[in-house]
């Protein structure tokens, strides 16, 4: 058998029975002989076409990913779709190249490979100054990250003096 030229969208033909869904018995590029041993006889094959897989390959930016891809079949949904952790950040979805979010639950609809880009939103912190009684200063939320020296200090600290001791702050 030479080998196949046939197409069908979505599909991959690989293999050739001599019934209608039956098991496979000839392959491209196989050899074949006597199939028959009437003169002028024709012989059916029947193609057996297996769903087209594509590789979707998962993008973390400079986060960590396991798997970083998995196969999956057209008109099918994607399956578990991983989840990459970074530290202070939280991972919120997965984007495909026309910036949909996709779901485990999405259908694939792509008619090639594609790479899926995660989106992630940096955590938030409150930073809260309290002078030694408890009594809040001054408080600001800061993103994950932050340099220390842009956290804004509250620039009026005061504590009083006692016998022993005056306190002057300085920021």
């Amino acid at each position: 058998l030479s080998a196949n030229w046939f197409t069908k969208a979505w599909y991959d033909l690989s293999w050739w029975a001599l019934t209608s869904g039956g098991p496979v018995v000839y392959t491209d590029w196989q050899e074949v002989n006597n199939l028959t041993t009437e003169n002028g006889a024709t012989i059916t094959l029947y193609a057996i076409w297996e769903e087209h897989e594509y590789t979707v390959t998962f993008d973390p930016g400079d986060w960590v990913v396991d798997p970083t891809s998995k196969l999956v079949i057209y008109n099918s949904t994607y399956g578990d779709l991983p989840t990459p952790q970074k530290t202070g950040h939280t991972f919120m979805e997965w984007r495909n190249p026309n910036n949909y979010v996709v779901i485990s639950g999405s259908k694939y609809i792509d008619t090639q490979d594609i790479t899926l880009t995660a989106v992630y939103t940096v955590n938030k912190y409150d930073i809260i100054f309290v002078d030694e009684d408890g009594t809040e200063i001054s408080s600001a939320a800061y993103d994950y990250g932050t340099a220390s020296g842009d956290i804004v200090a509250p620039s009026d600290p005061t504590k009083a003096a006692d016998a022993q001791y005056t306190y002057n702050f300085t920021t």
